[in-house]
């Protein structure tokens, strides 16, 4: 895995690892199931569009779009799935959206349905300046059956 400092996307001996932000995660390509991304509106002090892995309902892993190797390890799957290029889609949005990058069979299609979540230990009056509260993605039904 890389070393500390700005996150890590790789791909390496059929897996893709990360490593950053005192995350390490790997998943092999072969259970790669479905690809996609996601934003939040919580940009530019924080990390606010990020990469996602799926190999299965329960087995979902995020990376910054902004780690180092994301674009080169995108084109390395594009080749190695053989369905085309992955290509982001969502660049420049700063609200909560998703979508799949990959398979065709759900390209485009959105990815998280997002609800609000319990605003524990936010004061109310940080959401009424305009603060995003949290909020909760839950796949959306196409893509956790196809993911089954």
């Amino acid at each position: 895995m890389a070393r500390e400092g700005k996150p890590r996307l790789e791909l390496k001996d059929g897996k893709v690892t990360y490593s950053g932000e005192g995350n390490q995660w790997e998943v092999a390509v072969a259970d790669l199931r479905v690809i996609g991304e996601y934003t939040t509106p919580l940009g530019p002090l924080t990390e606010d569009y990020f990469v996602v892995f799926l190999a299965g309902p329960d087995r979902i892993f995020h990376a910054p779009v902004s780690s180092q190797g994301c674009d080169v390890v995108l084109a390395e799957l594009s080749k190695d799935l053989g369905e085309g290029e992955i290509q982001f889609g969502l660049a420049n949005i700063t609200e909560l959206e998703s979508r799949v990058m990959w398979p065709t069979a759900l390209i485009d299609k959105k990815l998280f349905e997002y609800r609000e979540a319990a605003r524990a230990g936010i004061p109310s009056w940080l959401t009424g300046l305009g603060f995003p509260g949290p909020v909760e993605g839950e796949l959306l039904p196409e893509v956790r059956a196809y993911l089954a």
